[in-house]
Formats: C-alpha cells, structure tokens, sequence
C-alpha cells in the first residue's frame, strides 16, 4: 500500500471517448476489432506504461482525470447495432473496468479521481446542455457516482464537481486543471480557455 506524502508530486492520467460498447468487427472495419475485452487489454496497458513512467518521474499522486464519453452513443439505429451489450450492462462493466485502473494506481500512488461528462454518454435525445439536471442525466455521471460508492472509506479521494460539464480541480501542490469534454467550446480552444 501506498504512504502519503507531505509534497506531492502529481501526475495527470487522462481517459476520455472510451466509447465503451462499441463493437467493431474485423471484417467490417479492415481488421480493426474493438470490444470490451480489447478495451480492457488496452486500459491495462495504459495503466502498466503510465506507472513506469511516473516511477521514473518520482509522481507520489495520481489525477485521475475522465472527460467523458466513456460509453457509446445508442441514440441513432447505426449506433444500437453496433453496441456490444445494452447501456446498463455496459454501463456496469465500464465501472468495473475504471475500478480496476484505480485499483492498479493506489498501489503505488495517492489517487484522486475527477470527471466531467461528454456529449455522447447523455441519455436521450435531449441536446447537450450545461445545466446541472441535464449535465446529471448522463451514463459518464453515472459511472463516475458508482465508483465514488465502491470506493467509500477506502484511501482514494472523489472530487465532486460543481458543474459536471467543466470543472476545475486544484491538485494539493496548487496546479489547476481544467475538465472539459470540449464539444461546448465553439472557438478556438487555447483562446476559450
């Protein structure tokens, strides 16, 4: 188990469009194969390449910062096709595969987890809007909430967000970090933020 710090050093590990439920067959795509259980080799690899480098780098805190999209769209009928189970088991196995990243950080690293929520997990065909009750109604904010409970009295720290479209997070060394999916940025984005 990891031990606290009094000065942190933060690394950053983003995940955002993981469009999880998506199912991509290799003879429909030039050989691209995409699925769940892909997207598990994938995330562990992240995951074991990210902690050599932030080993390397002497990080003792990990930003887990999610922007969104973590599941597919299944609002238009191309998208339903191409869903690899319904959203509500997807939606159970993206928190079980989230976890398991967590889970792989804190044993080497103080976590905190963070998250905004994209245009694409929204539930419904209501536009994408950044009021709360919408922003809420959203299967990225819905992960993110069963994680926090799966997590409850454990040693990671979920940084509830006041708009959960974009939020800025001070890491504990005094760094900002912006949270944003990006779709509701309409200008140049260096010059929106």
């Amino acid at each position: 188990q990891h031990t606290h710090t009094e000065t942190p050093q933060y690394g950053i590990l983003h995940l955002s469009d993981l469009h999880l439920n998506g199912l991509i067959d290799p003879r429909e795509s030039n050989g691209n194969v995409f699925d769940f259980v892909v997207a598990s080799k994938r995330l562990q690899k992240y995951v074991n390449e990210a902690k050599k480098l932030l080993k390397a780098y002497g990080i003792t805190s990990v930003l887990l910062a999610g922007t969104g999209d973590f599941i597919n769209s299944d609002r238009r009928l191309s998208e339903k096709l191409a869903s690899a189970t319904s959203q509500v088991r997807a939606c159970l196995l993206a928190t079980h595969l989230i976890q398991q990243v967590i889970i792989d950080l804190s044993q080497d690293f103080s976590v905190s987890v963070a998250m905004v929520v994209g245009n694409e997990s929204r539930l419904g065909d209501v536009e994408y809007d950044t009021a709360d009750v919408l922003a809420g109604n959203n299967l990225d904010y819905l992960i993110f909430q069963q994680l926090r409970l799966l997590f409850t009295g454990k040693d990671v720290k979920f940084i509830e967000a006041y708009n959960y479209t974009q939020q800025v997070v001070t890491l504990d060394n005094g760094f900002n970090v912006l949270l944003t999916h990006g779709n509701n940025i309409k200008t140049a984005p260096d010059k929106a933020i």
